[in-house]
């Protein structure tokens, strides 16, 4: 609530990706591992935009973009449990193409930007949040 709260106070775009980063990372059982959530959160964002931006560039018609997404979900499915960061990386690209293939949705470079700035707001609140609900490592 608190990450959503605060990235509409911003007038962030998309408030509900901070949400979701926040969620992300609060996962975590004890310190330790809220903050490696957060680093690997922030890790696949990055590689992810990065993926993104190539996909983008490629401006791929509707159909092989959607086979890439449907692709791209398979492996997060089977990356998500033991390569957290790999799947971010993935879940990334997945939900920008589908918002970028929306009607509306801002230019690529654009929604590159809006995704990062949330998801930063997003780590930084849940990582704020984790730590002071688990302070010592488990």
């Amino acid at each position: 609530w608190s990450a959503g709260t605060l990235a509409a106070a911003l007038d962030l775009h998309s408030p509900y990706w901070a949400a979701t980063a926040a969620v992300a990372v609060l996962l975590g059982t004890d310190a330790r591992h809220t903050r490696a959530r957060a680093l690997h959160r922030v890790t696949g964002t990055l590689l992810g935009t990065i993926l993104t931006a190539a996909l983008f560039w490629l401006d791929l018609p509707a159909g092989p973009t959607v086979a890439l997404i449907g692709l791209m979900l398979v492996c997060v499915e089977l990356l998500v449990v033991n390569q957290y960061v790999l799947a971010v990386s993935l879940i990334t690209p997945v939900s920008l193409s589908l918002v970028h293939l929306g009607a509306g949705s801002p230019p690529g470079a654009d929604l590159i930007a809006i995704r990062l700035g949330e998801t930063l707001v997003g780590i930084a609140v849940g990582l704020a949040a984790g730590l002071l609900l688990f302070p010592r490592t488990g």
